[in-house]
């Protein structure tokens, strides 16, 4: 701020307790260790002083948007008597930040040990008047307890949604409600990267020194452009980050933020590693070439989502293995799976053997009350049916037990060691659930099931395919990997894919194979089993 020497301490006072970046320049002098030069970050400016109730910002790592956010966050509860809470996937992730990270800022700088005044207990801090909290997000109680008035999600990508919305349940009180988002993506349209494209999603846009044209710093990839005009590697591959105009050097500390979708009032921003200024371009080029993860890379590095083929099925993909023939009223020797969902409906997938594909799915839909099934059970000569246990257990053993040795109720668990073991006495299979559905995944990727005609409901089954994905994350410390299907938005269905997933399960029931679908060869006793 210009004349700043020339204000009296009331009238700094003042102005620092409403502008987060004047009270951060003149307060924090060091951050991990090194100067900490706003002039060289200039993207950091606006979400400093950012107003909107809700923040989200896609990021890459190295963009020192992290330290902001707790800066923010220190801002609000000091200077506002706010009480917040910063959230963290796990109680894991929390204990090496605080340690590492935040820790850590408030010892290099003294004005923020200051306003300090209890630091005893890891996850409480009394900042100035009003308590601050870091909780990981698997912790019940401190979610269930203890009331905030502004809250930062750290990570976002890595924490269950129900959780999340039970977290900003302690600001139901509060007259103020501000919420920062911050993650490194994972996957297309899931997590932080939802939230930017409902926001109005502001980009770096730097103007040209040599041909005056403006470049809006919204990356894609050679796999997936979407709307993006600066393509990664193409940007960088002299060496610097070109215009896209002339192709000569951008300047990245000219740049200002602009947004895409300004009747959005959810303020989003996405700095990638490629506006930093400092940024090493041709070591960034090489480490691309030599990636294994290539998904690693992108999110990190870009902070693009990502997915490959084997990660997600489109919905395109799907469809595509429509057949000529309508849906199937009555059959004989099939087998059926369920999804129970009380709200939405119970779905289910109904198949039989293929005459040129592993599987031909003959009928798709669902109903309203499970007590129903029993007729389509019968209807379809259903030989053998594996149902969703949850959330309604009471129902899904009283239809299994109309049906003994033919329905089964299905316990998603992550272990291998117990899965795939069948109690036919108790009508239940507990199944490998990231397992399992790789293996119903294949089928779609492959082309090894058929469905019918191209019809609403055939399209809706697509929609459900393409609305869940296989999300891999990278420990800091150990760097392995965990793999997990999660589902693309809170209000995208994804039933018809699990009760897909079902159905596959039960095909392999009885045959003495410790995993479903585990090669395109149906086991010779299957088809046996299935006309018998």
């Amino acid at each position: 701020m210009k004349n700043w020497e020339k204000l009296s301490s009331e009238q700094k006072q003042a102005v620092e307790a409403v502008n987060p970046g004047a009270w951060a320049v003149h307060h924090v002098k060091r951050v991990d260790n090194h100067p900490f030069d706003i002039k060289k970050h200039p993207y950091l400016y606006d979400i400093f002083d950012d107003t909107a109730h809700e923040v989200v910002v896609r990021k890459s790592a190295q963009t020192r948007f992290s330290m902001t956010m707790i800066m923010r966050f220190i801002h609000k509860t000091a200077k506002n008597g706010w009480n917040g809470i910063y959230w963290f996937p796990t109680d894991e992730a929390l204990y090496p930040f605080m340690q590492s990270r935040f820790d850590r800022l408030i010892e290099l700088n003294p004005d923020l040990q200051a306003l300090l005044r209890s630091t005893d207990n890891v996850k409480t801090k009394l900042i100035g008047d009003a308590f601050a909290y870091f909780f990981g997000m698997k912790s019940k109680t401190n979610k269930e307890s203890t009331p905030a008035d502004h809250e930062t999600f750290d990570e976002y990508d890595l924490m269950n949604s129900l959780d999340v919305e039970i977290a900003k349940e302690r600001m139901q009180d509060s007259p103020h409600k501000y919420m920062d988002f911050i993650s490194t993506p994972t996957l297309p349209d899931f997590g932080i990267d939802a939230l930017l494209k409902d926001s109005d999603f502001k980009c770096w846009t730097i103007k040209c020194d040599s041909c005056k044209k403006l470049n809006e710093c919204d990356f894609g990839t050679e796999e997936t452009p979407g709307d993006a005009k600066m393509i990664f590697p193409e940007c960088i591959e002299q060496g610097f980050l070109a215009c896209i105009h002339c192709l000569r050097p951008l300047d990245v500390l000219k740049g200002e933020w602009v947004a895409k979708y300004t009747e959005n009032p959810r303020s989003g921003y996405y700095p990638s590693r490629l506006i930093v200024h400092g940024t090493d371009y041709v070591t960034l080029l090489e480490e691309f070439k030599k990636v294994m993860h290539k998904g690693a890379f992108y999110n990190r590095r870009l902070g693009l989502p990502y997915a490959d083929s084997h990660a997600r099925i489109t919905k395109e993909q799907v469809l595509k293995l429509c057949g000529t023939y309508n849906m199937i009223d009555m059959a004989r020797s099939t087998t059926m799976g369920i999804d129970v969902n009380p709200e939405a409906g119970h779905h289910y997938v109904v198949s039989r053997p293929g005459k040129s594909r592993l599987r031909e799915i003959i009928s798709i839909g669902k109903i309203k009350d499970l007590d129903d099934f029993p007729l389509l059970i019968r209807k379809w000569d259903v030989k053998k049916f594996v149902i969703d246990a949850q959330p309604d257990l009471e129902h899904a053993r009283k239809l299994c037990d109309k049906f003994p040795g033919k329905g089964f109720m299905c316990y998603y668990i992550d272990s291998q060691k117990d899965a795939y073991k069948w109690d036919d006495d108790n009508h239940k299979v507990l199944v490998n659930r990231t397992e399992s559905l790789d293996a119903s995944q294949r089928l779609l990727r492959e082309g090894l099931v058929s469905l019918p005609v191209r019809s609403p409901v055939v399209e809706d089954f697509a929609d459900h395919c393409s609305n869940i994905a296989k999300q891999t994350t990278f420990d800091d410390l150990t760097g392995k990997p965990t793999v997990e299907y999660v589902k693309l938005g809170a209000n995208k269905p994804d039933h018809y894919r699990h009760a897909l997933n079902y159905d596959g399960i039960c095909w392999y029931h009885g045959q003495g194979w410790n995993k479903p679908i585990s090669s395109t060869i149906v086991p010779e006793n299957v088809r046996e089993m299935l006309e018998s």
